[in-house]
């Protein structure tokens, strides 16, 4: 068995005597002030030497009289090593009998090493060379790794932000299946989280890093070329933004990162206020998507202590800045919490879905974080998809309701008012369609605004002495009849009296672009119209024509939406 025994300076006469008496191997101690140090040490170690039994003097510098237990633990815990190296016995050379070692020593309340001294494949030794060979012979490995695990008492140092953790884990996970683990762990601010023993703790608990060998090749990466991405992550500077940008990289320049390291120090947050400042920066320019992590001030907010109301996170009050000047932005949020009223916070104030960022805690095996994030791509597909409704709001606020009607007080009318509440319901229902129907009702919803409008301008007037009712325009003018010819254009016939409740519709909005707003393009305007109206009709009246399928896209609500643009454009001049 290949024997190695660790010295350090105030150890290296005994490793000496070891060394020659046993013909054992030495290595020097690494002196490290960091955990992700130790974890690195180590692991370089155990690459390089083919090391089955290793003597460890239980004293270390800056680890106290008891620190070889601590080193022992990032040996066991190590997820790196395969298990046969993470279980090799370990001999504790001190003059400490086991009563003292565990009366008389003060451990981390956190790591409580101690419990590593009652566990198998553990040995303790005096300095004599007697000894130290009598209990080499005896050494074996540990045999029973989750049985060894479940004696341990890890715990998150108060500290140390389990956000932190979880958003490190996450992403590494994550890069595993886009195909930059190595770049993202590599990363002393990913390391830093997941080499210290309370995550190396739950990462082997969790078997977590068992199967992150294996290779995934993303055959349909997203396409974004052209389109606009805002991502905004305290984390920015932990490896999210490498690996959004490996996601996103086919928008190029259109993918925009809000660099939090600019405003860090230390990996904490020096100057928030600026960070959040840039953050909101960028509240009025067009994107495509917009991905908002929920807590993006860990120092307030990941606090284990302290509950915090959903509705009081930094991320969801970003979210509600975006939406409030813009219904149509299309928000993903991302988030270390899997707490579901934190999720069903985010949905209710807009976002349009959801990735939950996985921890050592909270881990799915390889398959299933590539299904998530296929998942998450269906989500970034389909907030691409919808990203025109910020089009459609910023039109509805600007072109339309700023120019309906007013009173001499600069209020809205009640008829202009009618129109501005009907837009709002049109849009929240297409806000929310995702099928057929749904688009059917956000279609027929903003119909109504036709008729809100022909039942405004278009009035019955009088009974002609045949029983005929004739309507008249705003300008006094009789409304007049109209036929679709063969030219392609509408032939005004005449004045025209019609039966009660048998004037079209069509022929009423007809008489309005011919005879009151006098439009250039009122035949392609009527015709467009005619064929949104008889749309109407087929998803009301769905058996008229045999057509039992209700048939709406959301391009038929853009469609109609430009002509109720065009109709409210000309009421100001009525």
């Amino acid at each position: 068995m290949n024997t190695y025994i660790l010295y350090d300076e105030d150890f290296s006469q005994e490793a000496d005597f070891v060394e020659k008496q046993l013909s054992v191997k030495k290595i020097s101690y690494q002196s490290c002030e960091k955990e992700m140090e130790f974890h690195d040490w180590l692991t370089l170690e155990f690459k390089n030497n083919d090391i089955q039994l290793l003597i460890v003097p239980m004293s270390l510098p800056f680890l106290g009289e008891t620190g070889g237990l601590l080193l022992g633990l990032h040996i066991r815990l190590n997820y790196q090593l395969p298990i046969e190296k993470r279980c090799i016995p370990i001999v504790f050379v001190t003059n400490l009998s086991f009563e003292n070692i565990l009366t008389q020593s003060t451990f981390d309340d956190y790591n409580n090493p101690q419990n590593l001294l009652l566990t198998e494949g553990v040995y303790i030794s005096s300095d004599a060379i007697d000894e130290i060979k009598e209990k080499l012979d005896v050494a074996k490995p540990l045999s029973n790794y989750n049985s060894f695990l479940r004696r341990l008492n890890i715990r998150r140092n108060d500290n140390t932000g389990g956000h932190d953790i979880a958003n490190a884990w996450g992403c590494y996970k994550l890069a595993r299946v886009v195909g930059i683990s190595d770049v993202v762990f590599s990363k002393e601010a990913i390391a830093k989280h997941l080499k210290q023993l309370y995550a190396k703790y739950l990462i082997c608990v969790n078997e977590s890093y068992n199967d992150s060998k294996m290779s995934y090749i993303d055959l349909q990466p997203i396409n974004c070329y052209g389109k606009r991405i805002l991502f905004i992550d305290d984390k920015y500077d932990e490896g999210w933004g490498d690996l959004m940008s490996k996601i996103f990289k086919s928008a190029g320049n259109g993918f925009v990162c809000v660099n939090s390291a600019k405003y860090k120090f230390n990996g904490s947050f020096t100057d928030y206020d600026g960070f959040i400042y840039e953050c909101k920066s960028y509240i009025g320019q067009r994107w495509d998507l917009i991905i908002i992590d929920i807590r993006l001030n860990p120092d307030e907010e990941d606090v284990d202590s302290k509950y915090i109301d959903p509705t009081e996170f930094s991320g969801y009050k970003l979210i509600d800045e975006y939406l409030n000047y813009n219904k149509g932005y299309q928000i993903l949020v991302s988030t270390a919490s899997n707490k579901i009223w934190n999720v069903n916070a985010a949905l209710k104030r807009g976002a349009k879905g959801y990735y939950i960022k996985e921890s050592p805690e909270f881990n799915y095996p390889v398959s299933e974080t590539k299904r998530q994030y296929e998942l998450l791509k269906n989500n970034i597909q389909a907030c691409f998809d919808n990203s025109d409704l910020q089009d459609v709001f910023k039109s509805i606020e600007e072109d339309i309701k700023q120019k309906l009607p007013k009173t001499q007080e600069g209020e809205l009318t009640d008829f202009s008012q009618s129109i501005s509440k009907q837009l709002d319901i049109a849009f929240q229902l297409i806000l929310m369609a995702e099928n057929d129907e749904q688009y059917a009702y956000a279609y027929i919803s903003l119909y109504q605004i036709i008729e809100i409008v022909t039942e405004e301008l278009v009035k019955e007037v009088y009974t002609s002495d045949d029983g005929k009712h004739i309507w008249c325009l705003p300008n006094k003018e009789i409304c007049h009849d109209y036929k679709w010819t063969e030219e392609k254009t509408y032939q005004d016939i005449g004045e025209a009296c019609f039966s009660k409740g048998n004037f079209p519709q069509w022929k009423k909005i007809a008489n309005l672009c011919f005879l009151q707003w006098k439009a250039d393009d009122a035949d392609d305007r009527v015709e467009r119209l005619y064929h949104q109206i008889d749309k109407r009709h087929d998803i009301l009246h769905p058996g008229k024509n045999n057509n039992k399928q209700i048939k709406c896209t959301k391009t038929d609500f853009y469609d109609l939406f430009k002509s109720i643009k065009f109709i409210c454009s000309k009421l100001a001049d009525d």
